[in-house]
């Protein structure tokens, strides 16, 4: 209080007013610098990048070589140390079983199964060693076949498919009847006289030749040495397996009072025939 009896409050005013400024003064400073930070960022973004440091790994060190041993195979047994495999029995001088017996599948090898019905109609999996019914034990599993002890007696069970595969390969083996020559009286103008000619296709969409129907129930095929289904591929000389056939030269080579040399297909078959003979 003065000495007029009035307070003084001039210098807490004062006070107030710079520490009012001081906080102006730095707020709008820290505005300013956000706002060109956020600009840069904006504009510049490199500007606010800041450099990582990597700490030093120290000096990259060399990989040690690594040598390795080919010479040992472990899948062939017997070589690392020259002992020689004894050769395995595979049954192929054993003859079929004439069991009731279907070797509906397998897995061939040391450790092989097969799968086989029996006489009674049950079908099962069994191992090497296994017994298939009395006195019936499975000795071994190979890719085609199975071996089997039969009161002692080693015998061989072939999958089907083998056995198919055995029949068309005796089959092809067999020699094809060629040359085959039909009577004298018959001609190759009778025999155009019979058929049609269609044109055949393979599987690919290719023309193999003309295919022969008969024109009628009556007509006898079989006096021309032919069956209804043969495949022509050749007549007298002519290809009859691409582009137009000539049917007036194949008229004209029927009629001549010749042999006719006729290459065909007979259930996948290749044969030649005459038709005709030479008088």
């Amino acid at each position: 209080m003065n000495r007029d009896g009035s307070t003084s409050t001039g210098q807490p005013d004062r006070l107030m007013a710079v520490l009012r400024l001081v906080f102006m003064t730095v707020f709008c400073t820290l505005a300013a610098w956000l706002t060109i930070r956020l600009i840069l960022a904006l504009f510049v973004p490199s500007s606010t990048w800041e450099p990582v440091l990597i700490a030093d790994a120290g000096p990259i060190q060399a990989r040690t070589a690594v040598s390795y041993d080919f010479s040992y195979n472990p899948f062939a047994a017997g070589d690392a140390d020259n002992t020689e495999i004894p050769p395995v029995d595979t049954g192929d001088d054993a003859p079929e079983t004439t069991l009731n017996l279907t070797l509906k599948g397998l897995r061939s090898g040391l450790n092989g199964t097969a799968f086989i019905r029996t006489p009674d109609g049950q079908e099962d999996n069994y191992y090497i060693g296994d017994t298939i019914m009395p006195n019936v034990v499975l000795r071994g599993v190979f890719p085609t076949h199975v071996l089997i002890d039969v009161n002692g007696q080693t015998q061989r069970l072939t999958t089907e498919d083998a056995k198919t595969a055995a029949r068309a390969t005796r089959s092809t083996s067999a020699p094809q009847s060629t040359g085959l020559r039909t009577l004298g009286t018959v001609d190759a103008t009778q025999l155009l006289s019979q058929v049609e000619l269609v044109p055949s296709f393979d599987r690919e969409m290719q023309r193999n030749g003309l295919l022969i129907k008969a024109r009628n129930s009556s007509a006898d095929l079989s006096a021309f040495g032919l069956q209804s289904g043969d495949i022509i591929t050749r007549f007298a000389g002519q290809s009859l397996m691409s582009g137009m056939p000539d049917i007036v030269a194949i008229r004209q080579a029927a009629g001549a009072g010749r042999p006719v040399v006729v290459d065909l297909i007979r259930n996948g078959q290749p044969m030649t025939i005459t038709i005709g003979s030479s008088s």
